[in-house]
C-alpha cells in the first residue's frame, strides 16, 4: 500500500471508530506484542478497507520482542517487520495484567472490571463472559463491511479437553453420624491450603488441598486428579464494604449469578470434594443479611451440584457467628473454622457455643502474629520452626485426630508466603526447602516418619530487647542440630520489618539490609544495626543440604 492510500484508509477507519466511542480505547491501546490470534480480514468486495489483525500473546514480556528491546534473547523478525511498518505504543497502563480481562477489554472496548468476573481467569469449560447482545469490535467491523475470523492455537487446553470425561463427579456426603464419605467410603481430610508442589504433598501422605477462589481451579483439579488428591474449591465472596452490601438485592443477585457460573464450570470434576462458599467474609457475624445470602447460595449450589457438600470458612466461631449459622444457614453441610492459637480449646468452645453440626479445621498452623507475645516495641515474637512443628503435632493429636464430628483439616499454608514475616506461615522457605512442620505432618498423615528430616533450631539469643541506637554492634547466637547428623549451613540476615495484614496480597521476598552482618561463623553472628531508624528483624536460616531447613528470627528497633 502506498503512503497516500494508507493515509486515506486510515482516515476512513478513524472516522468509523470515532462514530463508536466505546471502541476508541481498543485502537489506542493496540500493541503488536500482544498468542491467541484474533484476526479481522477485509472482505474482497471492499478493497478500500485496510486489513486489521490483533495478535494477543499471553505471558509475553515487553522485552521479549526485539523491536522493543534490541538486547532481547529471542529473535522476532516478523513482529519487528510489523512494527517497522506501523506505529509502536511504548507506554501503557493496565488494572489487570492477565489474559481474560485483556481479551474482554479488547473485544468489547469496556473496562475489564465491568463484567461479573472481578478476579481470576476463565478456563476451557467456563461459560462465556461476554453477555449476549454485547457489542464487540468484530460485530462493529462486520457492520463496516468486514469479514472476521478467530484463530487460536492452545495445545494445552486441546489435550485437556480431549482427556476430560463428562459427568465424572464422585459423590460426597456429610453427616454428623457418619462423617464424610466419598464414593461411598469413609473419607477423612488430611490436607493443606495451597495449589503448588502437589506432587510433594501427595508423597508426604496428604489426600486433599483447599483453594480460596476458582481463579486457577481447572489446572489445580486436573493435577490433583492425577495425584489422587481431592480439592475443596473456594468460592470468593465479597465482604461487606463501600461497594458491596448484603442488604442490597441487586448486589446479591449479581453474586448469585457469578457463583452459579463458577459451580457450573467445575461441578463434574472427579477431584472436586466440596464447595467452600466464602472465607472469613462474615465480618463480626452480626449481619443476618449476610447469613441469609449465604444460605441462598448454598441452596443454589446444591441444586446445581447435588454430588458435593457446601461449607463456609469463618475466622473463629464466636457466639454471634454460631447464632447466624444456626438461625439462617440450615442448608450448609458443615462449617470450616480458621483458628491458630485457639486450636487447643476448639472442641470445648464448639460445645460451649452450641455447635452440633459437622465441622472442619480449614485453616490452622503456628501461633498467629496477632495473638503472639510482643517485644517492648510491640513487634510480635515468632516461634522457631521447631516450636511451630511441636505445636502442629500437639494440635493434630489433641484436636484433629479425635475425629467425631471433625471431618479433617487443611493446614496453612503449603507454599512460601510473606505474611507478617518471611517465615511465619509458610511450610516452605522462600527458596523451596521444607521445614520441620512438613515432617510432622507426614507422620500424622501417613503414620510413618520421613527417612531424612529437617534440622531443629532453638531461639536466637543475644539480640537486645529494647531500642538500639543506629550503628550499634551486638553478637547473636543459636543452637541447631540435625536428626541424621547432616552438615548444616547457616545464613544470617537483617530485614526491615514489613508487617502485612492477615491474608494480604502477595508480597515478594524483601532484600536483606546491606552491611548489617559484620561477620558470621555458623551459629554466631556479629550484627551492626542499620543507620536508618525503624523496625527490623534478625533472621537465621539453616539448611541440611537435603532440601530441608530450620528458621528463626528476632525483632529489634533502631532509634
Amino acid at each position: 500500500m502506498n503512503p497516500s492510500s494508507r493515509t486515506a484508509t486510515h482516515l476512513q477507519l478513524s472516522t468509523a471508530i470515532k462514530s463508536q466511542p466505546y471502541f476508541r480505547r481498543i485502537f489506542l491501546g493496540l500493541l503488536p506484542s500482544v498468542a491467541t490470534l484474533i484476526g479481522t480480514i477485509s472482505a474482497s468486495a471492499a478493497p478500500a478497507h485496510p486489513n486489521i489483525v490483533y495478535i494477543l500473546c499471553d505471558d509475553l514480556g515487553y522485552g521479549d520482542v526485539r523491536c522493543l528491546n534490541p538486547q532481547g534473547k529471542i529473535a522476532t523478525p516478523n513482529m519487528d517487520s510489523i512494527a517497522a511498518g506501523g506505529m509502536r505504543f511504548t507506554d501503557a497502563r493496565s488494572s489487570s495484567a492477565v489474559c481474560t480481562p485483556t481479551r474482554y477489554s479488547l473485544l468489547t472496548g469496556r473496562y475489564n472490571w465491568r463484567p461479573p468476573m472481578k478476579k481470576g481467569v476463565l478456563n476451557g469449560y467456563s461459560p462465556r463472559l461476554i453477555e449476549t447482545g454485547r457489542a464487540t469490535v468484530a460485530a462493529f467491523l462486520k457492520e463496516q463491511g468486514y469479514a472476521t475470523a478467530y484463530i487460536t492455537r492452545d495445545p494445552k487446553n486441546s489435550k485437556q479437553a480431549a482427556k476430560k470425561p463428562e459427568n465424572t463427579a464422585i459423590p460426597v456426603t456429610v453427616s454428623a453420624e457418619h462423617g464424610m464419605t466419598r464414593g461411598g467410603k469413609p473419607y477423612f481430610v488430611k490436607g493443606a491450603g495451597g495449589e503448588t508442589r502437589l506432587e510433594l504433598l501427595a508423597a508426604r501422605g496428604a489426600n486433599s488441598i483447599r483453594t480460596w477462589s476458582t481463579g486457577s481451579l481447572e489446572t489445580t483439579l486436573d493435577k490433583a486428579a492425577l495425584l489422587n488428591l481431592t480439592v475443596s474449591a473456594g468460592i470468593w465472596l465479597e465482604p461487606e464494604c463501600s461497594w458491596f452490601s448484603y442488604s442490597n438485592p441487586l448486589h446479591c443477585a449479581k453474586q448469585l449469578e457469578r457463583v452459579k457460573t463458577e459451580v457450573l464450570a467445575y461441578r463434574n470434576h472427579p477431584a472436586l470434594l466440596a464447595w467452600g462458599i466464602g472465607n472469613e467474609s462474615e465480618g463480626d457475624g452480626t449481619s443476618a443479611a449476610y447469613w441469609q445470602q449465604l444460605d441462598k447460595l448454598a441452596v443454589m449450589v446444591k441444586e446445581l451440584d447435588p454430588a458435593h457438600p457446601t461449607f463456609t470458612a469463618v475466622a473463629g466461631l464466636n457466639p454471634a457467628k454460631t447464632k447466624g449459622l444456626n438461625e439462617h444457614t440450615p442448608h450448609l453441610d458443615f462449617v470450616g473454622v480458621n483458628t491458630y492459637g485457639g486450636v487447643f480449646g476448639l472442641r470445648k468452645h464448639l460445645e460451649k457455643v452450641g455447635w452440633t453440626r459437622p465441622w472442619m479445621l480449614t485453616e490452622w498452623g503456628p501461633q498467629g502474629f496477632w495473638e503472639s507475645p510482643k517485644n517492648p516495641s510491640g513487634a510480635p515474637l515468632e516461634q522457631t520452626s521447631s516450636e511451630k512443628a511441636a505445636m502442629i503435632a500437639r494440635a493434630y493429636d489433641q484436636v484433629i485426630s479425635k475425629r467425631g464430628s471433625c471431618l479433617g483439616s487443611y493446614v496453612f499454608v503449603w507454599s512460601w508466603k510473606f505474611e507478617a514475616t518471611a517465615t511465619w506461615f509458610g511450610l516452605f522457605t522462600n527458596d523451596g526447602k521444607t521445614t520441620e512442620s512438613v515432617d510432622v505432618l507426614e507422620e500424622k498423615w501417613s503414620g510413618t516418619k520421613p527417612v531424612n528430616r529437617a534440622p531443629t533450631l532453638q531461639a536466637i539469643k543475644g539480640v537486645p530487647a529494647g531500642t538500639i541506637a543506629p550503628g550499634t554492634t551486638f553478637s547473636a547466637k543459636a543452637v541447631a542440630s540435625d536428626p541424621e547428623g547432616d552438615p548444616l549451613s547457616w545464613q544470617w540476615a537483617v530485614l526491615r520489618e514489613a508487617l502485612t495484614a492477615h491474608h494480604a496480597k502477595t508480597v515478594a521476598m524483601p532484600a536483606a539490609v546491606k552491611d548489617t552482618i559484620v561477620s558470621a561463623t555458623e551459629n554466631r553472628a556479629t550484627v551492626k544495626t542499620p543507620s536508618k531508624p525503624g523496625d527490623y528483624r534478625l533472621y537465621l536460616w539453616i539448611g541440611d543440604g537435603k532440601g530441608h531447613a530450620a528458621t528463626a528470627n528476632v525483632p529489634f528497633t533502631v532509634k
